[in-house]
């Protein structure tokens, strides 16, 4: 299985490498192969694989049983009988007789035979190593989801007529017809959208006051872009495959250019709705993450803009202007 992914990725990276031009959308497709060869089950002689730890067929014991030698000596009928037929003289201390039955029984038990120790093979080492790793990274996530979570404990629903009707503007323009709630955070650093069944968009509350309308326009196009597109899912598929996987270092690569795609993408759809304003778009991004720290994380259930800052902090430059269907 690990080799075939790590083919996969460099077929993948050599194809992403010559397409430079097309668009992210075809790039995040080619990245979403790999999510899909990770889902599919892994070799059964793999160590995650159900095969690997069937146990041995009982013709193996079976077999060993078989070559178990067999005593040697009489036995304790021949011991009875010896025993039976042996006159003792009158002057026979008693205590010899039990000597000689308890070496006459010895010998017929045959050679002591010692439990061999067992020793864990390396299959089942390394199969220990890879379940303290998952259970590491889902303590990891676990920390960053709860950190998350205690900074949307004051969450409040967004009140405001006006903010809440340019809400409504932006799902009809982007044909997002399910509930999505608008909440304002005093504590989060971040606009994210969050929520499976419950959709949610989470907006610090300065944002909220500070921001002009049309570069809070952008911050929520770009938030609900994230929803039409799925990528709340997607997310959570990634999060659980790079815990199984936590041990292939191409397999965070893959799960980085996927996720750097996705931000390509909206960021093409948040400025065609925009009508091609770079500068707003781009100013709104600077305001909000000037409030979040600058930090790559993979957190399960959450999405937000401060991963395309994040991109662009290492020099990940989007392509702007594709189509969408």
């Amino acid at each position: 299985m690990s080799w075939q992914v790590t083919i996969l990725v460099a077929v993948v990276l050599l194809v992403s490498f010559l397409g430079q031009k097309a668009s992210p959308r075809f790039r995040h497709l080619l990245w979403c192969l790999v999510l899909l060869k990770l889902c599919l089950p892994p070799s059964l002689a793999f160590v995650t694989g159900i095969g690997h730890w069937l146990p041995s067929t009982p013709a193996a014991h079976i077999e060993s049983r078989s070559e178990t030698p067999a005593p040697v000596g009489p036995t304790v009928d021949t011991v009875g009988d010896i025993s039976s037929s042996t006159t003792a003289p009158a002057d026979t201390v008693v205590p010899c007789t039990t000597v000689f039955l308890s070496s006459t029984l010895a010998k017929a038990a045959g050679p002591e035979v010692r439990k061999p120790t067992v020793q864990p093979s390396w299959s089942e080492i390394m199969f220990g190593v890879w379940i303290a790793g998952m259970v590491g990274m889902i303590g990891l996530l676990s920390l960053q989801y709860a950190r998350i979570r205690r900074s949307l404990l004051a969450s409040r629903l967004v009140g405001d007529p006006k903010i809440m009707s340019l809400l409504g503007e932006i799902k009809e323009n982007l044909q997002v017809k399910s509930h999505v709630r608008l909440l304002a955070a005093p504590r989060l650093a971040s606009p994210i959208l969050m929520g499976l069944l419950r959709p949610r968009i989470v907006i610090p509350a300065d944002a909220l006051k500070e921001l002009p309308e049309r570069q809070l326009k952008a911050v929520i196009l770009h938030e609900l872009a994230h929803f039409r597109r799925r990528d709340l899912w997607v997310n959570w598929v990634q999060v659980i495959l790079q815990t199984i996987y936590w041990f292939h270092p191409l397999v965070w690569l893959a799960n980085f250019r996927l996720r750097q795609e996705g931000e390509m993408i909206v960021d093409d759809l948040v400025l065609t709705y925009l009508e091609g304003d770079h500068q707003t778009y781009g100013t709104s991004l600077v305001n909000v993450v000037k409030q979040a720290a600058r930090k790559y994380l993979l957190a399960p259930g959450y999405v937000g803009i401060v991963e395309t800052m994040s991109l662009l902090c290492i020099g990940a430059t989007p392509t702007f202007g594709g189509s969408f269907g």
